[in-house]
């Protein structure tokens, strides 16, 4: 196991600064939380790590993260395949809080390897050394909107249970979706607390709930007696997630892709008119992490419901103090949640408001060049997705109502910003 730092990981004392690991950390997001959590880190309000995953051993942030900042995160190199790694970190860590961001999050590779993705993107191991290690920690895990079926016609949109609350609708159409799900599944409910009709086994009834994730008929189950088998967790639906490029490895994503194109093809770019997504701002989602932490204690009990998507009680531990004005979120100061919200917990979409296609996307992009590119007529071609062999299954429309996010942790944490907005933001920052 290396590390970024030469800084030795130290027992956990009762008024040590609580300790937060990010999984995945040479990933989009988590690059850009490390980032917004460094000053905390500096400030020795947090002691920050992640998780990485290369097959040459070596840790691709290192050379990238600023000489003064390694002395404050802790590096470590994990395999969500491989349960020694898994436990491994977190037993350096004894996290109080995980922002799981690791995932296979090609559509197209889970289809081609659907074992490994289930291997990866629903890793037991993690909760395994979590319960060894850390069994107060808040577990915050980013699932995905491609849980749902995409089967309803715009302009509905999917609340936490489903469109109208059909269960059915919550069936995931890919191997992506699957795996997702099932994670959540394994989040939610204790086998210990369940059965199979054809064993007692705890671990095979995971295995039969799991297995639900790649076939397309369900194992005979029975949930007798759900329970979350991880009360303190955050389930967080997240859709395609639009920002600058990564802080360090500098990685776009599919606005930099999109508006490259704009700006370099000669002719017209063909874009999808009929696939629909909640396209979110990454700061709205830097803010609401950035809160959640600031707004949770690990050594104050939970107390009250914690399923689908309800509200327990804490206290802040980072910084958000009685009295302090919340600030703009765009500029990443401090929101804390309401005090009727202090930790949020359970199941919750996490989109943008409004369910847009890519032609949408690719409208507003030129809008926010319109000063260098002139008209976009002819330049952007609707074609139906539908009519395409992607070689893997792939929902439509998978717009999500996010409200009751948006209530819950407050507009100042979750402002819900439009991509009209957002985007001439992030294509200003180029």
């Amino acid at each position: 196991m290396e590390g970024a730092s030469s800084v030795q990981p130290q027992a956990p004392t009762q008024n040590s600064p609580p300790r937060v690991l990010i999984t995945g950390g040479n990933g989009y997001v988590a690059q850009h939380l490390i980032k917004a959590l460094l000053p905390r880190a500096q400030a020795n309000e947090i002691r920050l790590a992640y998780t990485y995953n290369a097959r040459n051993g070596v840790d691709p942030l290192a050379a990238s993260l600023p000489g003064p900042t390694k002395d404050h995160v802790l590096a470590h190199r994990a395999d969500l395949e491989d349960s020694d790694s898994l436990h491994m970190a977190v037993a350096a860590c004894k996290p109080d809080a995980v922002m799981h961001l690791a995932a296979m999050s090609s559509p197209a590779a889970c289809a081609r390897n659907p074992e490994k993705a289930m291997r990866v993107n629903c890793p037991l191991a993690l909760l395994d050394a979590l319960a060894l290690h850390s069994p107060e920690a808040l577990l915050v895990f980013f699932s995905t909107d491609q849980v749902f079926s995409g089967t309803v016609s715009p302009p509905a949109l999917y609340s936490e249970a489903g469109e109208s609350g059909r269960r059915e609708e919550e069936e995931p159409v890919n191997v992506y979706g699957r795996s997702k799900r099932a994670f959540e599944r394994a989040i939610q409910v204790r086998p210990d607390r369940t059965f199979t009709r054809h064993s007692s086994s705890p671990r095979v009834y995971v295995a039969a709930a799991l297995s639900l994730s790649i076939s397309s008929s369900p194992p005979p189950v029975d949930l007798a007696v759900p329970q979350d088998r991880w009360p303190r967790h955050l389930i967080l639906r997240s859709s395609n997630i639009i920002g600058p490029p990564s802080p360090f490895l500098r990685q776009g994503k599919f606005l930099q892709w999109l508006d490259e194109l704009l700006e370099t093809s000669v002719g017209p770019l063909e874009l999808f008119d009929d696939e629909c997504r909640s396209f979110l701002y990454l700061q709205d989602v830097l803010s609401l992490l950035c809160a959640l932490l600031d707004s949770y204690r690990p050594s104050r009990p939970l107390e009250g419901p914690t399923a689908g998507g309800n509200v327990g009680r804490g206290e802040p531990i980072l910084g958000a103090r009685e009295g302090e004005d919340a600030k703009d979120a765009s500029s990443l100061q401090r929101a804390s949640l309401p005090a009727s919200a202090r930790l949020l917990v359970g199941t919750y979409n996490m989109g943008g408001p409004d369910a847009l296609t890519r032609v949408d996307l690719g409208r507003l992009v030129w809008r926010a060049r319109g000063g260098e590119r002139g008209d976009c007529s002819g330049r952007i071609v609707p074609v139906r997705r539908a009519s395409l062999n992607l070689n893997f299954e792939a929902p439509l429309n998978i717009g999500m109502d996010s409200g009751k996010l948006r209530q819950d942790a407050g507009r100042l944490a979750f402002p819900g910003t439009s991509m009209e907005i957002a985007i001439p933001e992030i294509l200003s920052q180029k």
